[in-house]
């Protein structure tokens, strides 16, 4: 199995910093995410969650952190795609997600996402301004 090449891309002032390395086993989505047009900024991960394989979860379990402190309804649909291709990859069992709450809203998005893939999620409750490090 090849493993594939880290996929980063940088925040703006209305897009997500998207790290997925595998190598470092870095899986992260974080910042606003509100670009114009979702389904062409979120097209290079979908990408790459197609072309990774079980190989990334050779040690475990792979952890997604996500610490978003907005997402509109077409990044919402992005990211759901996102969860199920990888479920679909590696199965529910070799997941979980680490999702950042900075507000209620952001916390009932991550509950939504749970509770329709099915994959485990930990909440980390943050303040704005405070980061997760």
């Amino acid at each position: 199995m090849v493993m594939v090449s880290p996929l980063i891309i940088e925040s703006t002032s209305k897009t997500p910093e998207v790290v997925l390395n595998p190598e470092k086993k870095i899986y992260r989505i974080s910042g606003k995410s509100a670009p114009s047009n979702a389904h062409a900024f979120f097209k290079p991960v979908l990408e790459w969650v197609k072309n990774m394989d079980e190989s990334v979860a050779k040690d475990g379990p792979v952890l997604i952190e996500v610490d978003l402190d907005y997402l509109n309804t077409s990044s919402s649909k992005a990211l759901f795609q996102i969860f199920m291709l990888v479920q679909e990859t590696l199965g529910p069992e070799m997941i979980k997600v680490k999702w950042v709450c900075r507000d209620e809203d952001m916390e009932e998005c991550g509950q939504d996402f749970e509770m329709v893939t099915k994959v485990p999620f930990e909440y980390i409750e943050a303040r704005r301004n405070q980061s997760l490090s």
